[in-house]
């Protein structure tokens, strides 16, 4: 008899050791794949960020260069259609047809910033502050909680050339 409760609590000890071993690697795995969608989710995010706003930028260089300098690629007929169209107006436009799908807006920081439109809140401050400090960046993401939603944000510096100041 002494020895069968032995045996018992052996079985038991052993149950409970697979048990806890199985729970511990289940968690391990549970954390292992949560943060790899997780990364995952934000490089998605990050080439949509990218593309959208270089095709945003590309938008508005082509209507200032084609406004400007006379676009290479456009004739003087096509030229017509941005006469009156400067390149903010463009970008306004392009702004309220993101604006439609609730993923999506476009902001421009200005410096100095005399609107409070343009001025940089903090977490855009962080963000260019990442941007001066490392010379070869081009770009700088995060993710920011507003009124307890999280939003993916990107910033990209455009680039004024003389002639458009």
């Amino acid at each position: 008899m002494r020895n069968a409760k032995f045996t018992d609590k052996l079985g038991v000890r052993l149950v409970l050791c697979l048990t806890i071993i199985t729970l511990w690697v289940s968690f391990l795995s549970f954390v292992w794949t949560f943060e790899r969608q997780k990364a995952r989710a934000e490089a998605e995010l990050m080439d949509k960020a990218r593309v959208a706003a270089y095709q945003f930028l590309a938008t508005r260089a082509f209507v200032a260069e084609s406004y400007q300098y006379n676009y290479p690629g456009t004739s003087f007929e096509n030229l017509a259609q941005f006469e009156h169209l400067n390149p903010a107006v463009a970008e306004a436009g392009v702004r309220e047809l993101f604006r439609g799908d609730e993923a999506w807006s476009f902001k421009e920081i200005w410096f100095p910033g005399n609107s409070p439109e343009h001025a940089p809140d903090g977490f855009e401050l962080r963000l260019l502050n990442q941007l001066r400090q490392d010379r070869k960046g081009q770009e700088a993401w995060g993710i920011d909680t507003v009124e307890g939603r999280r939003y993916f944000r990107y910033l990209l510096p455009i680039h004024i050339e003389e002639p458009c100041l």
